[in-house]
């Protein structure tokens, strides 16, 4: 089931024509439109607070739902402030009310002290960072030990991205790549107000990654559109070069995908399963499953 869940998902995807952006070459994703229930929010809403636990830990957060509606947060979402910042291990769908203890990662090394309260980011991690936190947790859930990444890989990951950029940051704080490049990336989501709501999703391609995120439904893209947009940039700032856009060569490198390791756990927060899966050496992904629905999957392939 889990295997042909996968297969399933991708035998429907349709790539269409794609575009350029930033020393990237990015494929819009359609899918057919499934029903994800009623109104929904996410960390760019009101309704909740995210804080540190007493005694607060790196790798749990509290997140307190105050709304009378279920919240949907993104893989590698930041969570800023408080003792470190921090950005969620996975997907998730939280349900309606309560408090809820989630799995995060530290994204600044160098930083434990101040509040215990969080603010949320305008940007996820690139997708180069979100195939290190999936590769992370991945592994941690086939050791069973739940929803860890590999922090020292995280950080260290984090550092070479900013020295990559020529960025300082005292506490080695992936959010000071959006702070420091932060015009030029809002320079460039100002030329992509004309992109509509019509995609399920993206293949993102440079010349060493691809990378995927796909939503069951259009409303979900349309909540998350600017904050992948702003990662995937990040992710051109890095690229030294650009890549010929193929098809043909797009389509090879994700259908069909030869799965080697698959695991199926239950969420964090107990609402949902996700399905996680790889092939053992350049292929990693997920997808987050509700009763009969997929809210979302994502794949990072090393090319």
């Amino acid at each position: 089931m889990k295997r042909n869940l996968l297969e399933d998902i991708l035998g429907e995807i349709v790539i269409e024509t794609p575009f350029f952006l930033r020393n990237l070459v990015i494929y819009p994703l359609k899918f057919p439109e499934i029903d994800v229930g009623g109104e929904f929010l996410t960390l760019e809403d009101d309704g909740f607070s995210v804080s540190e636990l007493d005694p607060p830990t790196i790798e749990r957060v509290r997140f307190t739902n105050l709304s009378g509606k279920p919240f949907f947060i993104l893989d590698g979402e930041e969570l800023l402030g408080a003792r470190q910042d921090r950005v969620v291990n996975t997907s998730l769908w939280i349900g309606k009310m309560g408090d809820f203890e989630i799995p995060v990662s530290c994204i600044e090394r160098r930083r434990w002290g101040g509040g215990t309260i969080f603010e949320t980011g305008v940007v996820l991690l690139n997708p180069s960072l979100r195939r290190t936190l999936c590769e992370g947790v991945t592994g941690s859930l086939f050791r069973g030990e739940g929803y860890k990444s590999d922090q020292r890989a995280l950080w260290d990951s984090v550092e070479r991205t900013l020295a990559s950029l020529k960025i300082s940051s005292k506490t080695s704080s992936f959010n000071d790549v959006y702070a420091t490049l932060r015009a030029e990336i809002e320079g460039y989501l100002e030329e992509l107000q004309g992109l509509n709501g019509d995609f399920s999703g993206f293949v993102v391609e440079t010349p060493t990654l691809i990378s995927v995120d796909l939503f069951g439904s259009r409303k979900i893209l349309a909540k998350f559109l600017k904050k992948l947009l702003r990662s995937y940039l990040i992710e051109g700032f890095l690229a030294k070069r650009g890549v010929n856009p193929s098809l043909r060569r797009v389509r090879s490198l994700i259908k069909p995908i030869i799965v080697k390791d698959v695991i199926e756990h239950s969420t964090p927060t107990g609402l949902g399963k996700e399905v996680r899966f790889g092939d053992g050496k350049k292929t990693i992904g997920k997808i987050l499953v509700l009763g009969e629905t997929f809210l979302h999957f994502s794949l990072f392939k090393v090319k």
